[in-house]
This record gives C-alpha cells, sequence and structure tokens, in this order.
C-alpha cells in the first residue's frame, strides 16, 4: 500500500478532478513513492480497501480488452477504465488451461485502477464480480453454445460428404461415423470444461 505521504495531490488537481475534467487530470495527475520498481503505481482509497465497482461498459472478446464504468468516476480517475482479459482474476492458473475469462455488457464487477506515467486512462486490475467472486473461465451457456455449435458443424460436414462423388458405400458411411465420433469427442470436452472451469451450480453470473 503506497503511503499517503509519498502521494503528492494538491488541491487544485483535486478540484479538476472533482469537476470531472478528465483530460486536464490526467494531463498533470502525478504520483510519487519512495522506491519506483514499474512504470505504473496503483491509486486507491484506504475506505474501499483499495477496491473500487462499477459496470461493464463493453468487451470485446477477439481483442481482449474493454471499459469499464466505475460508480465513482472521482475516485477512479476517470469516467473509464480500460480493462484487458489478463487482468482478470482467474480461479485457474494459465498453466492449468491456457485462456482467459471475459467480461458481458452491464456485468457488476469490482478492482482496482493503476495509472502510467503518461497520465493515460487509467487500467483495471484484479479485477472480480462485485461480490468478490472469480470470474469463471466458461460461462453457464458454454456447454450449450458448443453443443449447437458441434451439431451444426456435423450437419456441414454430412452435406459435403453426401455431395462427394466417386465414394462407394461403404466409404461414405466410414466418413459419417468419423464425423460423428468427432462430434461426440468435442461435446465430451465441453462438458468437461464446463464441470471444470464453468461457475458453480448455485452461482448466479450470466
Amino acid at each position: 500500500m503506497i503511503a499517503f505521504r509519498s502521494l503528492h495531490v494538491n488541491a487544485s488537481r483535486l478540484s479538476l478532478l472533482a469537476n470531472n475534467n478528465r483530460q486536464i487530470l490526467l494531463n498533470h495527475h502525478s504520483f510519487s513513492a519512495n522506491s519506483t520498481t514499474s512504470s505504473c503505481v496503483s491509486y486507491f482509497s484506504t475506505e474501499t480497501d483499495g477496491f473500487l465497482t462499477g459496470t461493464v461498459k463493453f468487451f470485446i472478446r477477439k481483442k481482449a480488452y474493454g471499459f469499464l464504468i466505475p460508480d465513482d468516476p472521482v475516485e477512479a480517475g476517470s469516467s473509464e477504465v480500460w480493462v484487458h482479459r489478463t487482468s482478470i482474476d482467474s480461479p485457474h492458473s494459465s498453466d492449468e488451461y491456457p485462456t482467459r475469462p471475459y467480461l458481458y455488457k452491464d456485468e457488476r464487477v469490482k478492482f482496482r485502477v493503476e495509472f502510467d506515467e503518461e497520465g493515460r486512462t487509467p487500467k483495471a486490475t484484479e479485477l472480480t464480480f462485485e461480490n468478490g467472486k472469480a470470474v469463471p473461465l466458461f460461462r453457464k451457456n458454454y456447454h450449450q453454445s458448443a453443443i449447437k455449435g458441434e451439431q451444426q458443424r456435423l450437419g456441414e460436414f454430412l452435406l459435403e460428404i453426401m455431395k462427394e462423388e466417386g465414394l462407394t458405400d461403404a466409404e461414405q458411411l466410414e466418413k459419417i461415423k468419423t464425423a460423428v465420433a468427432a462430434t461426440q469427442e468435442a461435446i465430451t470436452a465441453a462438458e468437461r470444461n464446463q464441470e471444470l472451469y464453468g461457475p458453480p451450480s448455485d452461482d448466479q453470473e450470466a
């Protein structure tokens, strides 16, 4: 925890912050500590044990980042907080499963904020659901979505087999059996992922 004596924030900057003039604030916002080991420093209130709350504005899964709307923009230092997938607390290590959780629009979350020396948009760290629970790797609808996707792919593949010319009945049947077996294997893997890495059955997350 950074001691208050190591934060140099004067009254004029607090006034700008209270007026929610984010750009001016971020251009002048500066921190210093007795020793610096990173280009980023955490800024937080001891009254909330370092954590803020907010709502997910949006999250782009393919790009692995999004933005949050903090409940208290003054405390967060901005009306928006950037979040990357690697900042989301996971109940499983990356070695155990090589992926990270993701967020949905309008979800309620809890997080710390971190600023860099250039005063850019603050970044969320140690993000969890608002109730403190880690965000699961797979959501409640993952299994159903996986089954639907695999069945659709199987149907498309079977159509290709039926259209393929020059196959004997035995060859066609063998290809169909192989496709069905691969689909079942993928569905079984999805079931296992849901069981191991999905939310508990009594979890209320979406």
